[in-house]
């Protein structure tokens, strides 16, 4: 039997798989190559990856100061960009932070995450976090697990995040994206752009489209 590439390459890493044509974190997962010692384990995970299309990334090392709130998922935060083309400028629009819980392997809302907003300015956590209406629409002041309050919660890297955003957005013809950033030991990693970022939870998060003077006039130049 030949198995895919992949586990002879990471041979003794751990590797983050997940489809390419869903959404959410569904029927995302992290495997561990050192646990995968028997040919019964082998097939399995064998099988389940040649029933569909996926992307194979190695897992990354999460920066110690987010470990303090959750570390058995990657947590990323969401940066909403707008490429301004009369003036040849790319804006960050909003920012949320999203973070597992309860055991989960990735932070996403649908999964049971949760959110909470970003400043931009300071590049610390704003109020409480959230989840979804779907799980409950519960207010949390502090990640349940861990108990670290969010409101005020510094984040790391802060000078690393217009630059490595400016240099992306420009590789698109996307006026609007959303990255997910990563915080490694080393620096800001982009996990993945968006071309079309769930919006409810841009939206709570912002206090409200209208509201929110970054959002209401990107989407004034959307509907020109």
């Amino acid at each position: 039997m030949r198995y895919p590439q992949i586990f002879i390459n990471h041979s003794g890493k751990s590797i983050f798989i997940k489809p390419i044509d869903l959404n959410g974190g569904k029927n995302s997962f992290a495997i561990n190559m050192n646990e995968i010692s028997d040919d019964e384990k082998l097939k399995k995970s064998y099988d389940l990856l040649n029933s569909g299309k996926f992307i194979y990334q190695e897992k990354l090392k999460q920066h110690r100061d987010i470990n303090r709130i959750y570390s058995q998922s990657i947590n990323t935060v969401r940066v909403h960009s707008f490429y301004n083309q009369e003036k040849d400028e790319v804006e960050l629009i909003s920012a949320l932070m999203r973070f597992g819980k309860d055991g989960v392997e990735v932070d996403n809302g649908s999964a049971g995450g949760l959110y909470v907003a970003v400043d931009l300015n300071n590049w610390r956590l704003i109020g409480n976090g959230k989840n979804y209406y779907s799980n409950g629409g519960t207010i949390f002041k502090s990640h349940p697990n861990s108990n670290t309050i969010f409101n005020g919660f510094e984040l790391p890297f802060k000078e690393e995040v217009y630059p490595l955003i400016d240099k992306a957005h420009r590789l698109f013809p996307n006026k609007m994206i959303g990255w997910d950033l990563a915080f490694t030991p080393d620096g800001i990693t982009i996990v993945e752009g968006n071309y079309s970022p769930h919006l409810v939870m841009a939206q709570v998060s912002s206090g409200g489209f209208r509201q929110h003077e970054g959002f209401n006039r990107v989407f004034g130049e959307y509907i020109k």
